[in-house]
């Protein structure tokens, strides 16, 4: 997998996402799916016509926002999403704080990359990640 990130919307950004962004069985999974200009999309391919996944995040007065995680079914439980997420960690390494939104059932997953719950709300938690 080879990963590029989109800061600017161009012809190219939207021949590959406004597939994503207009497909209503990706939308049951991603009801909040939106673009903002602030917004990096961080996208995985397989190859240069195949996307595996992606992601996107703003960072505002020092704390980044992760959001939109997204596998293709063909390519989930693979760890694709493991190099997704660790290539933009990396890439926030200087950010002073991360926070996400995940389902309870992954809240493990990133324990171990050092996220920490700050709230619950139905199936869903608030993780935190601070630089010490």
């Amino acid at each position: 997998m080879f990963i590029v990130s989109f800061r600017n919307r161009n012809k190219e950004f939207w021949g590959i996402m406004g597939y994503y962004f207009s497909n209503k069985e990706i939308r049951k999974e991603l009801p909040f799916i939106i673009d903002e200009k602030e917004k990096v999309w961080v996208i995985g391919f397989k190859n240069v016509e195949e996307v595996v996944g992606f992601l996107s995040y703003k960072i505002l007065n020092g704390t980044a926002t992760i959001t939109n995680c997204f596998i293709n079914k063909k390519y989930r439980k693979m760890g694709y999403f493991n190099k997704l997420i660790l290539y933009t960690l990396n890439k926030l390494k200087n950010v002073n704080k991360i926070k996400m939104i995940i389902l309870k059932k992954y809240e493990f997953f990133f324990r171990r990359l050092g996220f920490y719950e700050s709230y619950k709300k139905g199936k869903y938690i608030g993780i935190v990640k601070e630089k010490w």
